[in-house]
């Protein structure tokens, strides 16, 4: 899943993202987060089970 459109779903659920740039901040989580692996720019793949079913 591409950040943007997690940031997106994110924001839709109603989650405040704090920053001045939202998508940074999520992709950098993310890099930073072991159950997501970088499969391309800004672009993540879960790895754990519980997360891609929540996808």
């Amino acid at each position: 899943m591409h950040a943007k459109e997690l940031v997106q779903r994110l924001i839709e659920g109603g989650l405040q993202i704090k920053g001045k740039t939202p998508l940074t901040s999520i992709a950098t989580s993310l890099k930073r987060d072991k159950r997501f692996r970088k499969v391309g720019p800004n672009t993540f793949e879960a790895l754990d089970d519980m997360l891609i079913q929540a996808v």
